[in-house]
């Protein structure tokens, strides 16, 4: 059925293309005429194999689209006892089982996660009943090894008497320490130490660790809530930042890559591959300024080249002989448009330029 239709089709596409091509013959060569009241008869053209051509050619393809019209089916009825129907028939209904076997495998996984989650206090028991009794056995070894290292020295002397060790722990200390509240945080701890922390004036926190992971989180009324988790960069961080209206974060790290995130959005939505290794990086913008600068300092020298945030890695201005030592600093001003920036010996002001 799909392939006589497909058929038609193409038998419906070579009909136009063959009265377009005809059309195209007749305007080349037909004469102009005048509708006047002296009009002249137009000269016959003496070549007309084209015009045959293209009559054979129309008289075919249409030849073709009735034959397959007439070979489509005239009554869906027809082919319903089709061994097709019956195969697309049985599909849909192991499809249906299916689906209705899936929904009741999720609904048994929800009732088995919600009573993990109810036996929470009763697995941290458990483990504190294991931990228990291994300190009792180890307990118990060592008192067995003392007793016979004595009874070795002392062959005539009665062993000790057994005691009790279950004293010797006060069971009220450890079911003081159970969790006893109904709900229960999980950590979004890094994995190594944070060296940036920056809030945004959009109500947005952002941390940066060394291993080059930042995390978003959103500050509500209660609160902080975990938003999205980056791998910005495989070295190390060395330096993050955000813009004065808190809708950019950039980071920079030894592997050579400024990173450029959206943060109303959390999304990273540039990566910039420098020439240098970056030691420091700074927003020099304002908002309805053409160009996100960031002025990023290279951590061998004192060079400091100022990039559009989302544009390309080349600089739009590269500060050559403001210092003489490895930028340690880097603030920006929007209210005065000034860049306040201090090497390892000498602090120095430098006036934004546009850029």
């Amino acid at each position: 059925m799909a392939d006589r239709v497909t058929q038609l089709q193409d038998a419906v596409n070579e009909l136009a293309d063959h009265f377009c091509n005809s059309i195209g013959i007749l305007q080349q060569r037909a004469q102009p005429s005048d509708f006047g009241p002296q009009a002249s008869v137009p000269a016959t053209d003496t070549n007309e194999d084209n015009g045959q051509l293209f009559s054979r050619l129309i008289v075919k393809t249409s030849q073709d689209i009735i034959t397959l019209i007439d070979s489509l089916p005239v009554n869906i009825s027809e082919t319903e006892n089709s061994p097709q129907i019956e195969s697309i028939v049985k599909l849909n209904k192991e499809n249906y089982e299916l689906g209705l076997e899936l929904a009741n495998l999720v609904d048994q996984v929800e009732v088995t996660l919600e009573e993990l989650r109810s036996n929470e206090v009763t697995f941290f028991c458990c483990e504190l009943t294991w931990f228990t009794m291994v300190n009792l056995i180890e307990d118990e070894k060592s008192t067995s090894n003392e007793t016979s290292c004595q009874n070795d020295e002392d062959d005539d002397k009665e062993p000790p008497a057994k005691t009790s060790r279950s004293s010797a722990f006060d069971h009220e200390i450890y079911l003081s320490n159970l969790p006893s509240s109904e709900l229960y945080e999980k950590s979004y701890m890094h994995r190594d130490s944070i060296i940036h922390l920056t809030c945004t004036s959009t109500d947005f926190i952002v941390t940066a660790s060394i291993d080059g992971h930042v995390k978003f989180w959103k500050k509500t009324l209660d609160g902080i809530e975990f938003v999205k988790h980056f791998r910005a960069h495989l070295g190390h961080l060395t330096h993050a930042a955000a813009s004065c209206d808190g809708t950019l974060y950039a980071t920079v790290a030894d592997d050579k890559g400024l990173k450029v995130f959206d943060v109303v959005n959390f999304d990273m939505c540039n990566m910039l591959k420098l020439s240098f290794v970056p030691s420091r990086c700074c927003w020099i913008f304002r908002s309805g300024d053409a160009a996100c600068a960031i002025a990023v300092a290279e951590n061998a020298s004192g060079k400091i080249a100022v990039f559009d945030g989302k544009g390309d890695s080349s600089p739009l201005h590269v500060f050559e002989s403001l210092h003489r030592a490895p930028v340690t600093c880097l603030a920006y001003n929007p209210i005065l448009e000034v860049v306040i920036s201090g090497d390892e010996k000498v602090l120095k002001n430098i006036n934004v330029i546009a850029c």
